[in-house]
């Protein structure tokens, strides 16, 4: 699991603990004031702050990941981060965007949850997996005040139908501008590697793909779906 981009990490108490010296270490934005980083390590010893698996910043032996923390603290505009290596072995649990999205839509009182309920049902008649990613899916996973109302919301998309894709894209902007909340898109690939649903239905001949170990171009066709 430690190769699949999005999904949500879970550890134990006593390995937050043991991780928190690299944690704090690693993280940005750097000269952090001391009330600043006692926030930061009364975010994480709450043990309700998963790590998102990322791709790692060098090469790692196999059973070892790069996992990025997200703090619900902010230094101006920038959000307190940090990413460290793990081993599958130090992980508790993992959750996967949709198991994410499915979390978000029992608790059904955030801001956002209605529009996620239409987002999902518009997925379901399309024949379209539909997780949830970034801060609302924060929020739903730890119960941390990581979204204002206006919060921008992050999915991913698994389907091999482009039509189906485009059709989402068409009733996701029309919810959008309705709404004015920001709903971003990426479409997973054969191997997890991520494109942007409006990359996907541009005019372009090329999209950019971001995958665990790095970021290319390449061209758009029917056998790059999952």
């Amino acid at each position: 699991m430690l190769n699949l981009r999005h999904t949500l990490a879970h550890f134990s108490p006593d390995q937050m603990e043991r991780m928190l010296a690299s944690i704090l270490f690693a993280m940005t934005p750097k000269d952090l004031d001391r009330e600043q980083l006692d926030g930061a390590l009364k975010a994480l010893r709450s043990y309700r702050v998963p790590g998102i698996v990322c791709r790692p910043l060098t090469e790692l032996p196999e059973g070892q990941g790069q996992v990025g923390f997200s703090l619900p603290l902010k230094r101006g505009a920038q959000r307190l981060r940090a990413s460290v290596t793990v081993s599958e072995g130090d992980v508790v649990s993992f959750s996967t965007p949709y198991e994410v999205m499915e979390r978000a839509l029992e608790i059904g009182d955030m801001p956002v949850s209605p529009l996620l309920r239409t987002l999902k049902a518009w997925a379901d008649d399309l024949d379209i997996e539909l997780g949830l990613i970034g801060s609302w899916a924060l929020r739903a996973q730890s119960g941390l005040a990581y979204t204002t109302s206006d919060s921008d919301i992050d999915l991913v998309l698994k389907s091999s139908s482009q039509e189906n894709m485009r059709e989402f894209h068409g009733l996701k902007s029309t919810l959008s501008n309705k709404s004015k909340i920001n709903i971003d898109c990426e479409v997973l690939l054969k191997g997890n590697s991520g494109i942007k649903l409006d990359e996907l239905v541009s005019d372009s001949s090329f999209i950019l793909c971001k995958s665990i170990t790095g970021v290319a171009l390449i061209s758009k066709n029917e056998q790059m779906f999952a």
